[in-house]
C-alpha cells in the first residue's frame, strides 16, 4: 500500500528549525510562513497535547493520531479529529478538521 501522507504533507520542521520550540506557536507559524500558507488553510497532525496546544494557539485545525507518546488518552487531547493511521487521512477530513470532533 502506498503511504498517502506525501499527498498531504507540504513541510516538516524540526525542533532546531526555528528559535522557538513547541508549545510556542511560532514554530508552526514559521513553518506556514515558509510555505506562504495562512493558518486557516492548514492542518496540523500531531500525537501529543503539545501538538494540539500549538495548533490551537496558532489558529490551525488539528488532527491527532491515536498512536504516539502521549500519556493522556488521545480522545481527551482536544483535537478536531482523531485518526488511527495516515490511510484514514483524506482531503475531506483535512478541509473539515475545524468543523467537528470525531
Amino acid at each position: 500500500m502506498t503511504d498517502p501522507a506525501p499527498t498531504f504533507v507540504d513541510a516538516v520542521a524540526g525542533g532546531d528549525s526555528f528559535p522557538v520550540r513547541k508549545p510556542d506557536p511560532g514554530h508552526l507559524l514559521g513553518t506556514l510562513k515558509l510555505m506562504n500558507v495562512q493558518p486557516g488553510s492548514a492542518v496540523m497532525i500531531g500525537d501529543s497535547g503539545n501538538d494540539v496546544a500549538v495548533a490551537r494557539a496558532a489558529g490551525v485545525p488539528v488532527i491527532a493520531v491515536s498512536y504516539g507518546y502521549t500519556t493522556v488518552p488521545v480522545d481527551q487531547l482536544g483535537a478536531d479529529h482523531v485518526i488511527d493511521s495516515f490511510a484514514a487521512l483524506t482531503a475531506t477530513s483535512c478541509r473539515n478538521s475545524g468543523s467537528a470532533n470525531s
